[in-house]
């Protein structure tokens, strides 16, 4: 219960009124949340799966276990839950931010970037995003140039590369 305050000329009166109780679904989505800023990624994985069984088609929840998955190094998991969030909602950036993290986990560069370019269709301004596009092309541009240099002299003079 809460209670509205009924005012319209003094004396005031308190009315008590009935709130809807939070659904299954996002009672359990809250126990998710606080657990995952607790750190505790076991029990948020736990509370997101109990909320998507209450309401399958939410996209959020999905997106949320992902997140959860990812911080526990699950990253297989990680990757079919932002694909099942993209699948519910394919224009929401968020979902496709969660498939580029789970590529990064599973180190498959090409197609986080491909992830990445794609909810940056839907959300052009997303630092997050951009930032995370940006530290993969350097990590292969880097890997490149560190493939190179173990190159024997005569293979890089062959590439067209020389020696720093």
């Amino acid at each position: 219960f809460f209670f509205r305050e009924v005012c319209k000329t003094p004396p005031c009166v308190y009315m008590a009124e009935a709130s809807a109780p939070p659904s299954a679904a996002e009672e359990a989505k809250q126990s998710g949340t606080a657990a995952f800023k607790a750190g505790r990624f076991d029990d948020a994985v736990a509370h997101f799966t109990t909320a998507i069984e209450a309401d399958p088609q939410s996209h959020v929840l999905f997106s949320n276990r992902s997140a959860a998955y990812a911080k526990l190094e699950q990253y297989k998991a990680s990757l079919l839950d932002a694909n099942q969030c993209i699948k519910l909602a394919p224009t929401w950036a968020k979902g496709h931010s969660r498939r580029g993290a789970a590529y990064v986990g599973l180190r498959n560069w090409r197609q986080a970037i491909v992830a990445y370019e794609e909810g940056l269709t839907h959300e052009p301004d997303s630092a997050v995003m951009k930032e995370a596009l940006v530290s993969i092309q350097l990590k292969l541009s880097g890997a490149a140039r560190e493939r190179v240099a173990t190159l024997p002299l005569s293979r890089r003079a062959s590439r067209g590369t020389s020696p720093h």
